[in-house]
């Protein structure tokens, strides 16, 4: 009897293995590391308190997630099965349902996932092509990064509405939705000076 105490007949025939320990850890930093660890995790640890928010991370971290990442991957190694299989294997079918839900949130992830790198691929590509072909950056119109100021712009209005208690809505400080059609706009682009209101209309 081998040393994880399965018999060799009870193996699964023609499951791929790891050539070596290099891949294996390659796989696991592979599916371990992403895009959120570039930026979503900084984003978190500024948002929720800056170096305070490491205390409850590394404590979750020591005391459920590498216990089950060390788990799951031990069982993983022993039994060769997948989600469903490996409750079967254990001899506790009914857990089979933890198995289908870790199915079940992976593809949920998937989803969103692979739109993020649809995502970041769509947009290096227009990046490197803008680059090449004109030498201009898609973003080379914004300003100078930080401290670039968007253009001022004004709203004109009717004459007789530009008085009216009933254009700023007293809640929330904006204007009123129900305005939104009186208000006027050129062609092309959007107001810049007084001088372009028409007749019978202010600037505000």
């Amino acid at each position: 009897m081998p040393h994880d105490g399965i018999d060799n007949a009870d193996r699964p025939e023609g499951r791929t293995q790891y050539a070596n320990k290099v891949e294996l850890m390659l796989s696991m930093v592979g599916y371990a590391v992403g895009f959120g660890n570039i930026w979503r995790f900084p984003y978190l640890v500024f948002t929720y308190g800056g170096g305070a928010f490491l205390i409850p991370y590394f404590l979750a971290l020591f005391l459920l997630g590498l216990p089950l990442f060390v788990l799951e991957l031990g069982l993983g190694q022993m039994y060769r099965q997948g989600t469903l299989g490996i409750w079967n294997r254990m001899g506790m079918p009914r857990f089979r349902g933890v198995g289908a839900a870790a199915t079940l949130c992976t593809w949920l992830i998937c989803l969103y996932y692979n739109v993020i790198i649809a995502w970041t691929l769509y947009y290096f590509g227009r990046t490197i092509g803008a680059a090449v072909s004109s030498g201009t950056l898609p973003w080379a119109d914004m300003g100078a990064g930080r401290n670039r100021q968007c253009p001022k712009s004004l709203l004109i209005v009717p004459e007789d509405l530009a008085g009216s208690p009933w254009l700023i809505d007293g809640s929330t400080g904006l204007f009123n939705a129900s305005h939104t059609a009186d208000f006027w706009c050129p062609a092309t682009g959007i107001p810049m000076s007084a001088d372009e209101a028409p007749e019978g209309f202010v600037a505000i």
